[in-house]
């Protein structure tokens, strides 16, 4: 059920984080990119406040941004490493090119 927490009432603790290798393995088990979830799941805990939560906002460079566009400009160098995406941008501009040349 949704809990409306009082005005002040202080927040609770988070829990101990679980045993590492325990998480490594499960995130392992039912994800099919698990090197990937891992990075967000390390990005997202190096974020959080001393209260092991995060958001909605995330203090940046540019002041405040919403957790999604934080994690979004984090990630997005590595776009720019995946060898096969680098060939399939190349391969879609040698086909726009030659499509405009054919036109």
């Amino acid at each position: 059920m949704f809990h409306q927490p009082d005005l002040f009432e202080q927040p609770r603790r988070a829990t101990p984080a679980p045993d590492l290798p325990a998480m490594v393995e499960r995130i392992s088990l039912v994800s099919k990119r698990p090197r990937y979830a891992l990075l967000v799941l390390n990005l997202i805990a190096k974020a959080a406040g001393t209260n092991g939560s995060l958001g909605p906002y995330v203090a940046s460079d540019g002041g405040l941004v919403p957790v999604r566009d934080w994690l979004c400009q984090a990630l997005a160098p590595l776009a720019n490493r995946d060898c096969r995406r680098l060939a399939m941008v190349e391969l879609g501009r040698q086909d726009a090119a030659l499509a405009i040349l054919a036109f």
